[in-house]
């Protein structure tokens, strides 16, 4: 099938390169600016519309786009990591649309951070959907999905890596699956959920809350994002790995106090609303990621959020 591609990335590369494989003809190869954390450079570009034979463009404005897709004599499009929202016009440059694949459970999860938001939400599964797109927010005809566990040790960083090694199959089969019309798009049904975007500053660890929530918060936030963080003797304290645990016997404690060394395994463990939140992995903004009681050492340790507590309650005897 011919085909235009747009958008950025390592996974829109491996996308394309493996259409090109399976015999698909990459009509047009469409480029948004890279995110400034991207590997990939303008030779690297090059060198992948060289080995496609295709003509590689960088559209300045939508309409631009617009023009390249209808140019290209393409009969499908396929989106990966395009970061505008598509109009009308650029949904119908294509006879048979536009598929894209979307990090989520859709229709559950549409929009910003999906990954993330289920880690918190408790999800026990994460979504990889490849839909056709239309108008609205991930709202197209689904033609292929995907689920993955969230098991108690998965981080927001591993189902990234997931998709990232997923998406190109799965584009594939989608691709070939509408040509021989053995797949079709099917209407999602139900509203779902708006997931919208969250910032560095939503890491911020809140003492009083419970653990488990604290600890969905630490994963959720993980690498490549920038960390769950508290304030601790003037700096920023970054969580990169932790677990929530009961408390092992009755006590009394402010959310934050740190409460329990463990250098053997270098935790340590901090009071919060409810249970204990064992910091295993942590650094300092900028310094290296280390076992948490390489920093944390001493039970006078407090750490802050900037938000006056009461004491947490202890457990019932």
């Amino acid at each position: 099938m011919r085909l235009a591609a747009f958008g950025r990335g390592p996974v829109l590369r491996d996308t394309v390169r493996l259409l090109h494989t399976h015999g698909h003809t990459i009509a047009v190869l469409a480029l948004a600016r890279e995110n400034t954390e991207s590997t990939l450079t303008p030779e690297d570009w090059a060198s992948t519309a060289h080995l496609l034979g295709t003509q590689l463009v960088v559209p300045l404005s939508t309409a631009a786009l617009t023009e390249a897709l209808r140019a290209s004599g393409a009969h499908l499009g396929v989106s990966v990591n395009w970061p505008f929202r598509l109009r009308l016009e650029t949904l119908a440059a294509l006879p048979g649309g536009i598929l894209n694949v979307h990090g989520g459970d859709l229709p559950r999860y549409r929009g910003n951070a999906p990954f993330a938001w289920a880690i918190l939400q408790g999800e026990a599964t994460a979504g990889f959907t490849v839909h056709l797109m239309d108008e609205g927010l991930d709202t197209g005809p689904i033609v292929l999905q995907r689920q993955v566990p969230i098991l108690p040790e998965t981080h927001v960083g591993d189902l990234l890596r997931a998709l990232a090694a997923t998406a190109p199959e799965m584009m594939v089969e989608a691709v070939d699956g509408l040509s021989s019309g053995r797949l079709v798009g099917r209407a999602q049904v139900g509203t779902g959920l708006r997931c919208y975007p969250r910032r560095p500053e939503d890491g911020r660890i809140v003492w009083s809350q419970p653990a488990e929530r604290l600890e969905r918060l630490v994963r959720a936030s993980s690498e490549p994002y920038a960390g769950a963080f508290a304030d601790w003797c003037g700096q920023r304290l970054l969580v990169w790995r932790a677990g929530a645990v009961p408390w092992p016997t009755p006590a009394l404690a402010v959310p934050g106090q740190v409460v329990a060394r463990d250098p053997s395994r270098g935790e340590a463990s901090a009071a919060t609303g409810e249970g204990l939140l064992v910091l295993r992995r942590v650094s300092l903004t900028g310094g290296a990621i280390v076992p948490a009681t390489d920093l944390l050492r001493s039970v006078q340790t407090r750490l802050h959020d900037g938000v006056v507590h009461s004491f947490a309650d202890p457990p019932v005897a």
